[in-house]
């Protein structure tokens, strides 16, 4: 078994605060998103260096864009090493997706951290169509490198869309979408009071999953736990 969580930890939140909320969940593999690099908001904190510190983890970052005095970007944490680490460059996008591949049970396994496009303007028209495009732009580069493993897929992160969206559609075509496989809503936004299904764990037919459930973080966002079963 194989147990995955994705967070998007809301910028600015303290190091210790992240390691505090993930430590408990015991996962082999966290995916972060909006984590921070030197950025005021946080303190000028090193995010990732103490992040996996605190969690006795490797990783690799990928950065996203220059902010606050800093940079953001996606995370990539395993309890085993990590090998083959790299971004998937998106034109005129300011979040590319973080990878690295990651050995478990004697399998090379693809793992990419996704943070796609935010619509925080839902009565602008123009912003609304602006951000729709940018994540279907992101969801077809980052399927279009992954379509290139052959190989056990993870895809999991923080989509910004939901169930029957284009983005949708062509991020889990030909993968599992791990809630809607084990039923129940599953929803992670507003994390209080949750209605959106913004964050999500993609798998191959690799991987079978056992159980998901989702937990306060101190986020916005609530965690998303998937238990994986890896066939023999």
């Amino acid at each position: 078994m194989v147990r995955v969580a994705t967070l998007n930890v809301r910028k600015g939140t303290p190091a210790a605060d992240i390691v505090a909320a993930v430590a408990p969940v015991g996962a082999d593999i966290v995916l972060l998103q909006e984590v921070d690099r030197g950025t005021k908001r946080s303190g000028g904190q090193q995010q990732p260096e103490r992040i996996a510190r605190g969690l006795g983890m490797e990783f690799s970052f990928a950065r996203s864009h220059a902010t606050d005095g800093g940079t953001t970007g996606t995370m990539i944490l395993s309890r085993r090493e990590l090998t083959d680490a790299g971004v998937v460059e998106i034109p005129r996008s300011l979040d590319p997706a973080g990878f690295a591949t990651v050995r478990l049970h004697g399998q090379d396994v693809r793992v990419y951290s996704v943070h796609l496009a935010a619509t925080w303007r839902p009565l602008s028209a123009r912003h609304v169509r602006r951000t729709s495009k940018a994540r279907r732009r992101q969801a077809r580069c980052i399927r279009e490198h992954a379509d290139r493993w052959d190989g056990p897929l993870i895809l999991a992160g923080d989509m910004n869309t939901t169930i029957g969206s284009d983005t949708y559609k062509a991020l889990s075509a030909g993968l599992t979408d791990c809630a809607r496989q084990l039923g129940g809503s599953h929803n992670t936004m507003p994390a209080d009071a949750p209605v959106f299904r913004y964050d999500y764990v993609f798998v191959s037919e690799h991987f079978v999953p056992g159980a998901i459930r989702t937990v306060h973080a101190g986020s916005d966002h609530l965690m998303v736990v998937v238990d994986l079963e890896i066939p023999e």
